[in-house]
């Protein structure tokens, strides 16, 4: 049974693998080569757009991007958690890494949750 889990996660994570690295190489085979004509009008248009006065939406949403990434840590830790304690067959050492996962991963949540609040709120009085 176990060597049945083991084959059917290793099947899907070459499944993603795959969609992902085509899913990017056909971005950047799409793509014109790059000139130094090309590169030298993209970074003139890139310093142009560049001003410091939109500080705080910048911040804003790089701290976005990051929870987005954290939250879904949590989210596949916490799908870990529930197979391995599904999976233990009632041996105590599986269920109790089970629940040290979980409750480090409401913590984590909490820690970040907060984290995030509060810059929100001071972001939001400057």
């Amino acid at each position: 049974m176990r060597t049945n889990i083991k084959k059917i996660f290793f099947i899907l994570n070459i499944f993603i693998l795959v969609v992902l690295s085509l899913f990017f190489c056909g971005k950047a085979l799409a793509e014109e080569k790059p000139s130094f004509n090309t590169s030298k009008t993209k970074m003139q248009m890139f310093a142009i757009d560049l001003n410091f006065s939109n500080f705080d939406k910048s911040a804003e949403n790089i701290i976005k991007q990051v929870m987005f990434l954290v939250n879904s840590l949590f989210f596949i830790f916490m799908i870990y958690a529930g197979i391995l304690w599904l999976s233990s067959s009632g041996e105590e050492a599986k269920i109790t890494k089970a629940k040290t996962i979980i409750i480090w991963c409401a913590i984590g949540m909490v820690v970040t949750l907060s984290a995030y609040s509060i810059t929100a709120f001071v972001l939001s009085k400057l």
